[in-house]
C-alpha cells in the first residue's frame, strides 16, 4: 500500500506533464445497509459493477443469477440501469486490458425476494458485487434509506452557515464599471441571466432524477419559451403579464401542460417537490420594480432559455 502513496503520473501524454497526481491512503467506511425487508431489496450502485453470468461471461443484465441472489426477480418498474463498455489502458504493458461491460454508478436495482435474505448474504452484498473490486468496482449500498420512498429523501446536516462572502475588491476598474451601470435595461438583463441560470439548474436536477439523457428533449420546448417571450412583448404591465403567464385556462404556463409539469427536486432536500409551473410562478413573481424592467427581464430570460435548449445545455 505504501508504494501507491506520493506523486505519480497517470494516463497518456505523461512526457508532456499531463497526469501528475498525488495519492494518499484514507479510511473509507462503507454505508451501512438500511432496514431489511423479507420481500424486497434495493441496490444502489456507488461505483460501476461488472457482473458475470453462470458460465463466467460478462453480463450487463441484472438478475438473480448475475447478482448472486437466485431467489430474486428484478422489478423493472422500480429499476433504473445504465451501461457502458470500455477497455482500461495498462501503462505497464503499453496496451489495453480486457474490455469491461459494466452497469454504471448511480444505477438502482430493485428486487422482489421469494425468500428472506440471510445475514451472511446481506454481509456479502455489503462487501461488493462482481469483478474488479480490487480496482474500485462493485461498491453497492443495500437498501439505502434515501430511496425508501417515491422521491429521494436527503437528511439535513443542520450545519451552521459560517461561510462569509468576500467583500467587493477595492479596485478602480470595478468602481468605474459600477458607476457606468445606470441603464435600467442592463439591470433587467443581469437579473434575467441570474434567473435563467437558476431555472436551467432546476430543470437539470429534474432531468437527472428522472433519468433522462442529456441528448433527449426535456421540459418546455424552445417554442414554448417563445410563447412566453411573445406574451412579454405584448404586455403593457407586470400584472397583465403575470395573468397572461399563469392565470386561467388560457395561461401560457399551465401546471398540467406538457413540459411545465415536470417535477423539480428541492435543492437542499428540505423543501417540497414542485412542478416547473409552480416553481416558475415563484421565481417570476414581480418585485418592487417598474413595469418596463419586469417585462424586459422576462423577454431576455426567455431568449436565454431558448438559446440553452438550442445548444442542449438544459
Amino acid at each position: 500500500m505504501s508504494t501507491l502513496q506520493g506523486e505519480v503520473l497517470l494516463g497518456r501524454s505523461r512526457s508532456a506533464e499531463y497526469g501528475r497526481v498525488r495519492i494518499r491512503t484514507m479510511e473509507l467506511d462503507r454505508p451501512s445497509p438500511g432496514s431489511i425487508s423479507n420481500e424486497a431489496l434495493t441496490l444502489w450502485l456507488l461505483s460501476d459493477v461488472a457482473l458475470i453470468d453462470s458460465q463466467g461471461r460478462m453480463s450487463i443484465e441484472p438478475n438473480g443469477d448475475t447478482l448472486g441472489i437466485p431467489d430474486a426477480a428484478v422489478a423493472w418498474d422500480k429499476t433504473f440501469v445504465r451501461t457502458r463498455r470500455y477497455s482500461p489502458w495498462n501503462a505497464a504493458r503499453h496496451g489495453f486490458d480486457r474490455e469491461r461491460q459494466v452497469l454504471t454508478a448511480g444505477s438502482v436495482i430493485h428486487l422482489n425476494l421469494k425468500t428472506a435474505l440471510s445475514v451472511e448474504m446481506i454481509s456479502r452484498l455489503h462487501q461488493g458485487l462482481g469483478l474488479y473490486r480490487e480496482a474500485g468496482l462493485g461498491r453497492v449500498w443495500v437498501n439505502p434509506p434515501m430511496l425508501a420512498d417515491e422521491h429521494p429523501s436527503f437528511k439535513s446536516t443542520n450545519r451552521p452557515d459560517t461561510a462569509v462572502s468576500p467583500g467587493k475588491p477595492d479596485d478602480p476598474l470595478i468602481a468605474w464599471l459600477q458607476s457606468r451601470r445606470t441603464d435600467w435595461k442592463e439591470q433587467a438583463e443581469e437579473e434575467a441571466r441570474r434567473l435563467a441560470e437558476s431555472i436551467a439548474a432546476a430543470i437539470k436536477r429534474a432531468r437527472h432524477f428522472a433519468g433522462v439523457a442529456p441528448a433527449l428533449p426535456y421540459g418546455p420546448s424552445k417554442s414554448q419559451w417563445g410563447t412566453v417571450m411573445h406574451a412579454a412583448k405584448n404586455a403593457h404591465s407586470s400584472q397583465a403579464l403575470q395573468q397572461k403567464l399563469f392565470e386561467g385556462d388560457a395561461a401560457v404556463i399551465k401546471p398540467k401542460g406538457e413540459g411545465w409539469l415536470i417535477e423539480i427536486p428541492p435543492e437542499d432536500g428540505r423543501e417540497e417537490w414542485k412542478n416547473l409551473a409552480s416553481f416558475l410562478r415563484e421565481q417570476l413573481k414581480p418585485k418592487d420594480e417598474a413595469d418596463r424592467i419586469y417585462i424586459h427581464k422576462i423577454r431576455v430570460l426567455s431568449r436565454h432559455l431558448q438559446d440553452d435548449i438550442e445548444k442542449r445545455r438544459v
